[in-house]
């Protein structure tokens, strides 16, 4: 069931992983925070690529990745799957190899197995969905 607190709180997580807020921490953060940046950026990206809803909110937003999609060579199923795929993968076995955390520690600076798991298969299925959509006849 959807309700009113579930539709704040991906309200909320629009607002926190935005592309204003990545710019914001890259201008004042400094080194420290370039790995938040970047994290917000790649989440910003990805739910925009999954959120195209109409014709004209990529143009009036000046963000092509909420753009419709035209074909089944769209450049941002490539973002999703040589940038995004790879991204959560180099985060993933980067907290791996720091073996100076034990693994309840390593296990604090990641998102669940289940949750990675989620991603990496619904970024699959979007994919193939979107290129299979452009084949109909």
């Amino acid at each position: 069931n959807i309700t009113n607190y579930s539709v704040l709180l991906s309200y909320l997580y629009s607002k926190v992983l935005s592309e204003s807020v990545s710019n914001a921490l890259k201008l004042t953060g400094g080194s420290e925070a370039e790995e938040t940046a970047r994290f917000v950026d790649m989440f910003d990206k990805f739910f925009d690529t999954l959120n195209v809803s109409n014709f004209t909110d990529g143009l009036h937003s000046r963000k092509v990745f909420k753009q419709p999609y035209r074909s089944g060579n769209d450049f941002r199923l490539k973002w999703l799957e040589d940038i995004f795929l790879t991204y959560l993968d180099e985060w993933e076995s980067s907290v791996q190899a720091r073996k100076e955390f034990t693994k309840t520690e390593q296990n604090l600076m990641l998102i669940s197995g289940e949750t990675f798991f989620g991603l990496r298969m619904s970024t699959k299925s979007f994919i193939e969905l979107v290129q299979y959509v452009f084949k109909i006849p």
